[in-house]
């Protein structure tokens, strides 16, 4: 019965933390859209300038502050399991703002609006896929979107340039080192050793078999990138998106 009890308090938790997350997502996404009206018209365009400035600082201010909080709340040892309001939370939440500020600011602000659209509710499911899925895969689908997105916002435009060859090795390499890393994982249990010390990573029941697949299956999509001209890659990310739903479907089964 305790054990139960203390089950759903987890649970309520984990949903109210998703539920404030999504809420935050939500809001940046209509202030997003706020900004973007005013500064496509020349009599609000100054204001909401220098309000986006004031919001970057700001949020500047947060992420320190909430380094602060981190820092002290672990120094004095104050017990964080059951806070949904944290200071790595805060800081996390005000680098989004920081970052989607200066991109605005700093750059073609319709294309950094568009784009934002896009990766704001991203990192609020990948958030939901850490909470909710096991280690991996919430690793592994951080990596699967971020190729996805250089397959759309890059890879389109620079196919077959010496840029995208370059990318490419990178992306290559990263898939690799990731390899590695489940491979020594497995060997480990889960562990790395780090200066004497275990370090845990993954849990014991982590799935390797599936990570395995699926970087494999982004290698093969690297090889593809190639080969198809520079408008194929839409769809090109559109199928590593689809990987990526695929390797959450499984993981949701294995969870039943």
């Amino acid at each position: 019965m305790a054990k139960n009890s203390e089950n759903l308090t987890r649970t309520d938790f984990i949903t109210n933390k998703i539920m404030v997350v999504f809420s935050l997502a939500f809001a940046m996404t209509f202030l997003l859209l706020l900004i973007g009206r005013g500064l496509d018209h020349a009599g609000s365009f100054l204001g909401v300038y220098y309000a986006t400035h004031v919001l970057g600082i700001a949020a500047i201010i947060g992420v320190i502050l909430g380094i602060l909080k981190e820092v002290l709340d672990r120094k004095n040892g104050r017990d964080l399991s059951g806070k949904i309001v944290t200071g790595h939370g805060i800081a996390v939440c005000s680098a989004v703002a920081a970052v989607s500020s200066f991109l605005i600011l700093y750059g073609n602000y319709t294309s950094a609006i568009q784009f934002l659209y896009i990766a704001i509710p991203a990192l609020a499911v990948l958030y939901l896929i850490y909470m909710i899925y096991q280690r991996e895969f919430c690793l592994l689908a951080t990596y699967g979107v971020l190729l996805a997105l250089y397959f759309w916002r890059f890879g389109q435009f620079y196919q077959g340039s010496v840029r995208f060859i370059l990318a490419q090795i990178a992306f290559f390499v990263v898939t690799a080192l990731l390899a590695v890393l489940f491979f020594l994982l497995k060997k480990h249990d889960g562990e790395l050793k780090m200066r004497g010390r275990k370090l845990r990573i993954l849990m014991p029941d982590a799935e390797y078999a599936a990570s395995f697949l699926f970087l494999g299956l982004l290698a093969v999509l690297l090889i593809v990138a190639f080969l198809i001209p520079g408008s194929g890659m839409l769809a090109l990310s559109l199928v590593t998106l689809a990987v990526v739903f695929l390797m959450a479907v499984y993981y949701a089964v294995r969870m039943m």
